[in-house]
C-alpha cells in the first residue's frame, strides 16, 4: 500500500520483504523486484535509491538482525554490489 501525499507517492512504511533467513539470490531477487515495482509506479531513482538505504540500515545495524551476523553481511554485500552505499 503507498501513501498519496499531494500527488507524490510516499514508500514511508511500505515494507521491503527481506527476511532474515533469506539466501543472497532471494534477497537480490527481492531487493529487484521491489526496485522494478516502484519504477513502475513513477518513483524517481533516486528516492528508490533513499527508500532502499532507508529500510536496509536498521536491517544491518538494528537490534533485530544484529543476532543474525550472516544475514547482515549479506545484506551489505547486495547492497554494495547493487551499488548502494550504507554508511553507519
Amino acid at each position: 500500500m503507498y501513501t498519496l501525499l499531494i500527488g507524490k507517492i510516499m514508500l514511508k512504511g511500505e515494507p521491503i520483504g527481506l527476511k532474515v533467513y533469506m539466501n543472497k539470490k532471494e534477497m537480490k531477487e527481492q531487493l529487484q523486484k521491489k526496485i522494478k515495482e516502484w519504477e513502475n509506479i513513477g518513483i524517481s531513482a533516486s528516492e528508490i535509491a533513499q527508500a532502499i538505504i532507508s529500510k536496509c540500515k536498521p536491517l544491518i545495524y538494528g537490534y533485530y538482525w544484529s543476532k543474525y551476523p550472516e544475514s547482515c553481511k549479506r545484506l551489505a554485500g547486495i547492497l554494495n554490489e547493487m551499488k548502494f552505499s550504507i554508511k553507519k
